[in-house]
């Protein structure tokens, strides 16, 4: 038997909706993938009823009856490669710093012990969150962290007669005719790599299984929901040449292993496992199911795994497919060689997977090496996303304005409470007061006010005493308030994105795309920096009157 595996590229010339589970009943939120599924759909499709023909009902089984094609789930394209579903191992620190290219310090759990004894590997004292990112590429030179671009519209469905939605009152019931719904979608212009594998049990019927394949999918592909309206993808596709391993590059497990060496198993796809007792679905059997492959010469030492729950919808019979728990793609378990195994038997269980609905792109397992404590993550330098077409209405845009204005606030004011939380040796009152007198001005010009004000000289800068206290008060780890101040007022764009975590901010709050949403705050700029100086010298006043009152 030979695997071997066919890439391909779907490049998005309009937006795709591909429903995942969850949302409320007026909503729909999208996938930041293309499932393998979607694609299977597709080439079903392309193929067409075989009918009575005899040839193509042989084609049409060896493609989807056999097993002998699975087609593998399409991940977001970044440095020339397709990325892998982010580690649930892989943590950022809370208020850590982000560089100018989008560069972040990420720690790897799997790499840390739960045991206190143990020296260098205990866990990070620092406060952690999960990447905020779902993607990263595995396999090339410098890390990336990926997001793929996505962008939430609102729809009126309206009552053909009246050209509006009403509602009325029957049998004491309040019935609808048209609603309200929002649909998010993955923006065009984006590119995903995919993989389809084929297993056979020469080159001859591979190469005849690949023509099949590519001459059922000759482009433009047709994805996800709601294909009359807009969405859709009509979809690219373009093919590279055939492979022999799923994933590709540095880091992974590509020799044989000797006893007692630590490696991981990642999952590149949600694994729906069943228990063979009770014959009920259970994702935790996924560790089970892995020992059993390597016939006991792997010991699990470690799991950072998380679960989820995974379904569908067959167009065809238009009905949903039954929903499973799963394990979560991205778990990984850290395995430890309990006796050598070869490289082939690595290979083998790649190539196998996991689990069930293998050819829909579910079970996919990749070996990488022993891990590292920490390792720095950038973003791509250019987003595969282009802007949409057409001039976006004034009033979309008014509103993604005041969106993005209240996440702000929100930012801002949360910020400004948890330095004035860990502040200490705080300024007079009166001196936080005559600060704050001076931001009452346009922001800009209260900028250069108190930027005149913390200057090392000139006869409008404060007197000594009060500088003093500017001085001895620490906030931020240690920092003077007096640099604090200085560093807001002057600081690059950088220190707003990293105090506010406004690259979180504006995919969380854009309604017509990150860029629009990010020039806004970049125009508010003055307005951020004033506000945050406001809000945190409020919140400092506001303790010092705790402090003072009996």
């Amino acid at each position: 038997m030979i695997y071997h595996y066919l890439p391909y590229t779907l490049s998005l010339r309009a937006p795709a909706v591909l429903t995942s589970l969850g949302d409320d009943p007026n909503s729909s939120r999208t996938l930041p993938f293309v499932p393998g599924s979607a694609l299977r759909g597709a080439a079903a499709r392309g193929l067409g009823d075989p009918g009575s023909d005899a040839d193509r009902l042989e084609r049409f089984r060896a493609v989807f009856l056999s097993g002998g094609v699975c087609f593998l789930n399409a991940y977001p394209r970044a440095g020339g490669r397709r990325t892998l579903p982010t580690p649930v191992s892989l943590h950022a620190e809370k208020n850590g710093s982000v560089g100018p290219a989008g560069e972040i310090s990420a720690w790897d759990l799997s790499a840390f012990s739960n045991a206190q004894d143990d020296a260098g590997t205990s866990w990070p004292e620092a406060a952690l969150m999960p990447l905020p990112d779902p993607f990263v590429s595995i396999g090339g030179a410098q890390p990336l962290r990926v997001s793929p671009a996505r962008t939430s519209r609102v729809h009126q469905q309206r009552d053909r007669a009246r050209g509006r939605a009403w509602k009325e009152e029957r049998k004491g019931r309040e019935e609808a005719h048209g609603a309200i719904f929002s649909f998010e979608s993955l923006d065009e212009g984006q590119e995903f790599d995919g993989l389809i594998q084929f297993h056979a049990q020469n080159e001859a019927e591979c190469d005849a299984l690949v023509a099949t394949i590519k001459n059922a999918l000759p482009g433009p592909v047709l994805l996800g929901r709601s294909r009359r309206a807009g969405y859709g993808g009509d979809a690219a596709i373009s093919w590279s040449n055939v492979r022999t391993r799923e994933v590709e590059g540095t880091g992974l497990v590509s020799t044989d292993l000797p006893v007692n060496i630590e490696f991981r198993a990642l999952l590149a796809s949600a694994c729906v496992t069943r228990d063979p007792e009770t014959g009920q679905i259970d994702p935790t059997q996924t560790v089970a199911e892995l020992v059993e492959r390597f016939a006991g010469r792997v010991e699990v030492i470690a799991r950072r795994w998380a679960f989820e729950l995974v379904g569908g919808f067959n167009r065809k019979w238009r009905l949903e497919i039954p929903q499973a728990l799963a394990c979560a793609a991205g778990s990984v378990l850290v395995l430890r060689t309990t006796a050598p195994i070869p490289f082939g038997d690595l290979l083998a269980i790649e190539n196998a997977g996991l689990g069930e609905r293998r050819a829909e792109g579910f079970g996919r397992v990749v070996f990488i090496k022993a891990p590292t404590q920490s390792l720095m993550l950038r973003k791509p330098s250019a987003s595969g996303a282009t802007t949409q077409g057409g001039d976006v209405p004034e009033l979309v845009r008014f509103a993604e304005g005041r969106i993005v204005d209240a996440a702000l606030e929100r930012a801002i004011q949360e910020h400004a409470a948890r330095i004035a939380r860990n502040a200490s040796r705080l300024p007079a009152p009166s001196l936080l007061g005559r600060l704050r007198t001076a931001l009452r001005a346009e922001p800009s010009a209260a900028l250069a006010t108190l930027r005149t004000w913390l200057g090392q000289d000139g006869p409008r800068r404060l007197k000594r005493p009060a500088m003093d206290q500017l001085e001895r008060c620490r906030v931020d780890d240690g920092e003077r308030l007096a640099a604090w101040l200085r560093k807001m007022i002057d600081g690059t764009e950088q220190v707003l994105v990293a105090s506010l975590r406004l690259d979180a901010l504006v995919q969380r709050a854009h309604v017509v795309s990150e860029v629009t949403a990010r020039a806004h705050w970049v125009q508010q700029a003055p307005w951020i920096r004033a506000r945050l100086i406001d809000a945190t010298l409020a919140s400092l006043a506001r303790r010092q009157r705790q402090r003072r009152s009996p």
